[in-house]
């Protein structure tokens, strides 16, 4: 008798969500995506609920490839966990997380770029929660004052975290620095007292949280990462904390700085290098200089470096984006007032003879600006979506005109562009939006001429001026 009046009165409580379904829809399981094969080019994995869907760009193909899902990946927003057993973990990275936007979509994107096959084993994890205790469930996100800050990196050694608004600041304190760090926002940590809370912590050492935001440490959050065994291994965790003051207008500064998903796009401003190494070298890079230090093996030989702007003066943190070499590439120091604000990479290239290599080094302009006392209106929105990918060999000048889903090149001078290759992820919206081109490869310059408008038929022309002799193999990403 007392188990059914306690059924029904349980019953009569969860009726209202019942009816609506909320509780089927806030309740899944946490899964992994387990993934094997062989790439050669770039290719994109697409999944959605355990159905996976392969495309290819830049003379890409996928070959012996194998799956399988413990869990169907959700249809809610959710963040992804990826982890690279087999392969060059600097060609793999999450282009999509499943949301809204994109119809719970998960993209993963391979680059290996040289002639033969390279194999990978991928892992791709996620944890959810039930309708009670997940803090982002329909109902306690209702009002928006559960917040979160996601962060995920590669750690050897300790450093230390230090979160204020949303900025990230990392005190590196033994061995290698924080490799491939990512993260993201839901909102910006408030200024007044607040008590955050530690959760979903990976990773084979210890995460600890070991300061609280207050008013003394200038409402920070501190964490400090240990990681006793050699080499690196991949960390990650959230924060969650209550901000039931919240108002956008709190935060005049900084409240666009993320999209409607919470992540941000804090590289914007970038030096890229490619040479060629045998043995290992450092890279030592401050302002607009550049030195290479051979350490074994010989001479390394520079084929190109490039600055979208000068390295701050300052202690900017900077990360390593789409390393490329049989070898490692790794950040040796964060630029810091102990080493004159300089960044230095190590590249290590084991086997016998020489081979390519190149990366480019990423930093925050609004954290060079913010030093400098300077603000323009890159600090605000900047699209995070990939949108489109173009790739192909120039000789000379031409113009790509993108309108809709439809692309066309103006040939200005020297030889015709040939072999190109575009794929539209989404159209271009007709609307003013402002449009963010990423140059993957390429020797010469890529500009955006105009960005789409009521004045151009809302187009956007991009230029590519590759002005040495012969031609050079392209490729481009466009976000909007």
């Amino acid at each position: 008798m007392r188990k059914k009046i306690i059924y029904l009165a349980l019953a009569a409580l969860l009726s209202p969500f019942l009816a609506s379904g909320e509780i089927a829809q806030a309740h899944w399981q946490d899964g992994e995506f387990y993934w094997v094969g062989s790439v050669r080019g770039t290719g994109y994995i697409y999944i959605r609920d355990d159905q996976v869907e392969y495309r290819n760009d830049y003379n890409g193909s996928f070959r012996n490839t194998r799956h399988r899902f413990t869990a169907e990946l959700p249809r809610r927003d959710v963040r992804l966990d990826l982890d690279v057993r087999r392969g060059n973990r600097n060609n793999v990275r999450i282009v999509q997380h499943p949301s809204s936007d994109n119809r719970y979509v998960a993209i993963i994107r391979i680059d290996n770029l040289d002639r033969f096959y390279e194999d990978y084993e991928l892992v791709l994890r996620w944890r959810e929660r039930g309708f009670f205790d997940d803090p982002f469930s329909r109902d306690s996100r209702r009002d928006g004052s559960i917040q979160r800050f996601h962060w995920q990196g590669n750690v050897d050694g300790t450093d230390v975290l230090r979160i204020v608004r949303r900025r990230v600041d990392i005190e590196h304190r033994e061995a290698l620095p924080i490799q491939n760090q990512d993260y993201s926002f839901t909102a910006p940590l408030p200024q007044h007292d607040v008590d955050v809370r530690l959760e979903n912590v990976q990773g084979r050492g210890r995460v600890r949280l070991i300061e609280q935001p207050r008013r003394y440490n200038n409402y920070t959050a501190v964490l400090l990462i240990e990681d006793p065994q050699a080499g690196a291994s991949f960390y990650s965790f959230d924060l969650f904390w209550e901000d039931e003051h919240r108002h956008d207008d709190d935060y005049p500064y900084d409240r666009r700085e993320t999209d409607r998903r919470g992540r941000q796009y804090d590289a914007d401003e970038f030096f890229s290098w490619s040479g060629r190494v045998d043995g290992s070298c450092n890279i030592y890079i401050r302002g607009r200089n550049v030195e290479i230090r051979t350490l074994s093996g010989a001479s390394t030989i520079e084929y190109s470096h490039n600055f979208t702007s000068p390295l701050p003066d300052g202690a900017v943190t900077v990360n390593i984006f789409d390393g490329r070499g049989r070898g490692r590439i790794l950040l040796k120091e964060q630029p810091s007032a102990s080493n004159n604000f300089t960044a230095v990479i190590w590249i290590e290239d084991p086997k016998g003879g020489s081979d390519d290599y190149s990366f480019r080094l990423g930093w925050s302009g609004r954290d060079a600006r913010r030093l400098t006392g300077q603000r323009d209106d890159r600090d605000y929105d900047r699209p995070t979506t990939l949108a489109l990918t173009w790739s192909g060999r120039v000789d000379g000048r031409d113009i790509i005109r993108i309108s809709g889903s439809s692309l066309h090149i103006d040939h200005i001078e020297a030889q015709p562009i040939t072999d190109a290759q575009f794929n539209f992820y989404r159209p271009l919206p007709r609307r003013n939006i402002d449009v963010v081109v990423n140059k993957r490869r390429g020797r010469g310059a890529v500009r955006i001429l105009e960005q789409p408008s009521r004045a151009n038929n809302f187009t956007l022309s991009v230029e590519i001026n590759d002005s040495r002799g012969g031609s050079d193999y392209y490729q481009l990403e466009f976000y909007w």
